[in-house]
């Protein structure tokens, strides 16, 4: 912490650079902008009342490192981890907590259960791993026998992303299901292979759905949607998981709040209605590297069997290899990542106010750049949801934010939620924001595409 190089208040109190000249926003994408910027200080302001949060440890443009990476928009795990969950790693290991169990059998791991527990609203069973991949994988492979199989959207990070880990973990076979542009799977296609007859013992037997919380395309299913994905799968004999890598910007996106301005809570995201795993990603959210497999008590009678998974799943964890001996070290980060149990009611979670900083920032972004650049060529392919953009750009801007030290990524995300270019002369491309941007951060991304593409246009 000593080496802290840049400060929270000095980039939340930092002017806007000014507009190009021609590229003035309209009154409606003006009054949007100015509504984001005033959310986004509040969020900066609370965090910057906690001690711990004065300052954070990561290189900027203005305090540019060896690396001459400008500023890094290629994932939202690049960001540091949260100062709250640093604090509760050092916590647990030098607060006078002493030695622990091993192999989740640490208080912290027992404190953890007892706390997402409590998040959701039901009892939960736990499983701690360091990966997304590993949770999802265990997850479904309590799910899926060899013989079986598992529907999910074309484009699913389990499909196109993990290096068939899930299927190696339970030996049955994914199977993708239409899809819509924004990664939603098509409800009456899925619907339809519910209620297909298998075709014993030919046929592998579909045995479970995985819905992805938000998609890969950055999009969240209406909760009636997971309703009634969850309520077909089940009347048909399939268990339904649930990949939430992103579930806290799910939780917080605005596309989800209630009539009264309110987010769904946890619970009323997953086993309300209907899901029987989660996959709780925490890693993208601002943990180290700390993921969970939350399995369900559910009190209303599923096809899953969630006693007899709790056991297999420890099992494949422990062959899977990612078991870990010190896990008090991953239950540490999770319980650092919520936030105290008896927090003031003022006080937001990390968890929350990380997740809303950073979906904020999206909309920002996306406000900006379709009031100021999409004369040079830019455009925002898909609505943001959450903290996550997929943009069009012409090539020669795109090499020119990569020579001018922008860390950008063209393999990011699915291509399925890219989609092709319009034009030859275009490209399509993910980016993320993050827990620890602010408005600057985005406003001198900004600017530098008005700047290039300006040039371009000379």
């Amino acid at each position: 912490r000593s080496a802290v190089i840049y400060s929270l208040e000095s980039r939340m109190d930092a002017s806007p650079p000014s507009v190009a000249d021609g590229c003035a926003p309209t009154t409606d994408v003006s009054i949007e902008i100015a509504a984001l910027r005033a959310e986004l200080h509040d969020l900066a302001a609370h965090a910057s009342g906690n001690t711990s949060l004065a300052s954070i440890p990561r290189m900027s443009p203005a305090q540019p490192s060896e690396s001459t990476v400008e500023f890094n928009f290629s994932a939202d795990h690049v960001a540091p981890a949260l100062p709250e969950v640093m604090d509760a790693v050092i916590e647990w290991n030098l607060g006078g907590r002493g030695t622990q169990p091993s192999y989740s059998g640490d208080v912290a791991t027992t404190e953890l259960r007892s706390r997402l527990s409590a998040f959701f609203e039901i009892e939960v069973d736990v499983l701690l791993v360091p990966t997304g991949t590993a949770s999802n994988s265990i997850a479904l492979a309590t799910m899926v026998p060899p013989y079986g199989s598992v529907y999910c959207a074309i484009g699913a990070h389990i499909d196109t992303s993990e290096c068939g880990c899930p299927e190696m973990y339970s030996g049955g076979k994914i199977v993708t299901v239409p899809t819509r542009s924004d990664g939603r799977i098509i409800l009456d296609s899925l619907i339809t292979l519910l209620r297909k007859p298998h075709k014993f013992p030919h046929m592998c037997k579909a045995s479970a759905v995985s819905v992805t919380q938000p998609t890969e395309a950055g999009f969240c299913y209406e909760l009636d949607e997971v309703k009634t994905i969850c309520t077909e799968a089940h009347a048909n004999g399939f268990a339904v998981h649930m990949d939430g890598a992103r579930f806290a910007n799910a939780l917080e996106s605005p596309m989800l709040a209630k009539s009264d301005g309110s987010s769904p809570t946890p619970a009323e995201m997953t086993w309300k209605q209907g899901v029987d795993v989660l996959s709780f990603g925490c890693t993208k959210g601002g943990t180290i590297c700390a993921e969970a497999v939350v399995i369900f008590k559910n009190p209303t009678p599923t096809p899953y069997a969630s006693d007899s998974a709790v056991e297999s799943a420890g099992y494949f964890r422990k062959r899977g290899g990612v078991l870990l001996e010190k896990s008090r070290f991953l239950a540490a980060q999770m319980l650092g990542y919520l936030g105290p149990a008896n927090a003031a009611g003022s006080t937001m979670a990390p968890w929350k106010r990380a997740a809303r900083n950073a979906n904020a920032l999206a909309r920002y972004l996306s406000a900006r750049m379709s009031a100021d650049c999409a004369k040079f060529g830019v455009t925002v392919v898909h609505p943001v949801h959450i903290n996550m953009l997929f943009l069009e750009m012409p090539i020669l801007m795109f090499d020119e934010l990569v020579s001018a030290g922008y860390s950008l990524s063209l393999t990011a995300g699915s291509a399925e939620a890219r989609g092709p270019p319009s034009t030859p002369a275009h490209l399509r491309f993910r980016i993320c924001t993050y827990w620890s941007m602010v408005t600057s951060d985005v406003d001198a991304f900004v600017e530098r595409m008005i700047c290039i593409g300006q040039t371009l246009a000379t």
